[in-house]
């Protein structure tokens, strides 16, 4: 799998943990995230309206540290039809309307560079 797609963030909720938000975005493709945003521990403040560039991929990007504000990876842990969970040191990480070649156990590296 290697997505790399620019999404706009529609909402953005504050979660009952603390320097957690729970960012609900969407792709102009029509792929729905939902990524759970430590934004008290990543100072790069992400709000309603913001656009941003996200990949997920199985192979790791060696020049991440350029490409990406920031850069993790997380395991897959639930696939279901055009539906998947990915954990990201516990935080979670759905994507809806969307079809994969990932299963479950792999581990997957998502970069997050933000545009607007």
């Amino acid at each position: 799998m290697n997505l790399v797609e620019e999404f706009e963030v529609k909402n953005v909720k504050k979660l009952p943990y603390r320097g957690i938000d729970g960012l609900e975005l969407e792709s102009l493709s029509g792929i729905h995230m939902y990524l759970e945003y430590p934004s008290s521990v990543i100072k790069i403040p992400i709000t309603v309206g913001n656009k941003v560039k996200i990949s997920l991929s199985k192979v790791k990007d060696e020049n991440y540290k350029a490409n990406w504000d920031i850069y993790m990876w997380g395991l897959v842990y639930y696939i279901s039809e055009k539906y998947i969970r990915i954990s990201i040191g516990g935080l979670i990480l759905e994507l809806k309307n969307i079809d994969t070649s990932l299963e479950i156990g792999d581990k997957v590296y998502i970069g997050i560079k933000k545009l607007s």
